[in-house]
């Protein structure tokens, strides 16, 4: 016959198992935590990209565009730019791009909003050449609130993401 003394848990033992399964969902939490606010930045950064590589698209393909009535003529360059940066400023997750003519600028993507959690930490000012879709110069951005991450550009047009 079995002892019933002999057969149970001591308290114990069931406050370490209860610790043990405590220490283990904490850190699983916090990995998950910290998944998700890379997989966050990551979306941002691939968000700027791809409206980066839209608006060298428009350049490359000598898109000549018209916004009010005002149309292009000369196509001289693109403009991409974010006036504001820093994190109290609410426009420093959105861009503006420029279609530069010899008539004058031409507005030809509004305020995009492109980011969720990150912002600008300097004004955006990048100038691509129309034909070629190249920049004008090499550009490396930082955003805030991302960390490790930038986004390279070259004069041969290439934009990169490290």
């Amino acid at each position: 016959m079995m002892d019933m003394k002999n057969s149970a848990f001591t308290l114990i033992e069931l406050i370490v198992v209860i610790a043990v399964i405590a220490l283990l969902s904490g850190m699983s939490l916090v990995t998950y935590t910290q998944f998700n606010v890379r997989q966050s930045a990551l979306n941002d950064v691939r968000n700027f990209e791809t409206e980066l590589r839209k608006i060298q698209a428009m350049a490359k393909n000598l898109v000549y565009p018209i916004y009010d009535g005002n149309r292009c003529d000369g196509l001289v360059k693109y403009n991409v730019k974010s006036d504001k940066s820093g994190a109290s400023c609410s426009d420093c997750q959105s861009i503006s791009a420029y279609a530069v003519c010899n008539s004058g600028e031409i507005l030809v993507v509004n305020q995009e909003k492109i980011f969720s959690k990150a912002y600008f930490s300097d004004s955006l000012n990048i100038d691509i050449e129309p034909g070629t879709g190249s920049f004008t110069k090499n550009y490396v951005f930082s955003l805030e609130n991302i960390n490790d991450m930038e986004i390279k550009t070259d004069e041969n047009g290439n934009i990169s993401v490290q």
